[in-house]
């Protein structure tokens, strides 16, 4: 799944002043009118803050290839500032509880003053891949029929499917429920769902939650992200977010037919789930072909961050 791993809450403290209206992100351009997209980076304090500096030194130096600014929300677990290279100093910063994932900061980002048209939402593991990564996103979200976008579509399988599925929730020790098993954890989701008026459809089919990117007007449609508070209800609503957008009669869009061809992120790069690309991709593609393809889904206009 795409759900970023954190823990605890902490309290909150202010929005930092707001960045000068006439100053955006597209590379340095200065213009006289706000640029329509926005940019939410999410991140959790209680990592190390290298991976966040080096995709903010992406971000400012990788072509876009359309205007738009950016701001960093902070699930906050360490009672201190972040701290900027002064080369991202004029980037305002939103602290939050750390409460809901990357989601819960996502949804404290869109909210937050000034208001954008489009919004792009990253964590901070993600790394460009190569130029014109954003114009990617707002090509898409042009098309009316278009709600949601991006990097990678997930859960294919029937819920009845899902039910039998061990690796649908993964198996990495921090996120594993104290007690119960599938059981349990497919009754927590369900029940998220229901309080939260998701129709769940017949399939888990969704955008995972490692980049997103939507129009303000879709996120006021659905009443923004659903927050979960555990692991197994922020699964849920990583789902959710797609079944709310389908329920409006709009399209869930995959940026481009690979997966994380504009944006990668972390999880992309396991072991596990290279081996399923290769699944997919080696009885389609002729082995003098695919190491072309690798160079492409590597990305060739950035470098990812280490």
């Amino acid at each position: 799944m795409g759900i970023a791993s954190n823990s605890g809450c902490t309290q909150a403290i202010a929005l930092q002043e707001p960045i000068d209206p006439q100053l955006d992100r597209s590379n340095g351009l200065i213009g006289d009118a706000p640029p329509p997209v926005c940019v939410v980076i999410s991140y959790y304090d209680a990592r190390p803050s290298e991976q966040l500096v080096a995709l903010m030194d992406q971000i400012a130096s990788v072509p876009a290839g359309v205007p738009f600014r950016a701001r960093i929300v902070v699930n906050q677990e360490v009672m201190a500032p972040l701290e900027l290279p002064a080369r991202h100093a004029e980037i305002p910063i939103l602290y939050r509880k750390n409460v809901g994932f990357n989601i819960g900061a996502w949804e404290a980002g869109w909210r937050a003053s000034p208001r954008f048209a489009m919004y792009t939402f990253l964590q901070d593991d993600c790394y460009i891949k190569r130029a014109g990564w954003l114009a990617a996103y707002v090509h898409r979200l042009r098309q009316a029929s278009v709600g949601l976008v991006g990097e990678s579509m997930s859960g294919w399988a029937k819920w009845r499917e899902v039910e039998s599925d061990p690796l649908f929730f993964g198996r990495r020790p921090n996120h594993e429920v104290a007690s119960g098993g599938r059981a349990e954890q497919l009754k927590t989701m369900y029940a998220f769902f229901e309080r939260n008026g998701i129709d769940q459809g017949l399939s888990s089919r969704h955008l995972q939650s490692l980049v997103l990117a939507a129009r303000r007007e879709t996120l006021e449609r659905i009443g923004g992200f659903p927050i979960g508070l555990s692991y197994h209800e922020a699964v849920a609503a990583e789902i959710g977010i797609s079944k709310r957008v389908e329920s409006e009669g709009l399209l869930l869009r995959q940026a481009a037919w690979l997966p994380f061809t504009f944006v990668g992120h972390a999880q992309w790069r396991s072991s596990t789930l290279k081996r399923g690309a290769r699944a997919i991709i080696n009885p389609l593609v002729p082995s003098t072909l695919r190491p072309f393809l690798r160079r492409f889904m590597r990305g060739t206009s950035a470098t990812p961050s280490q």
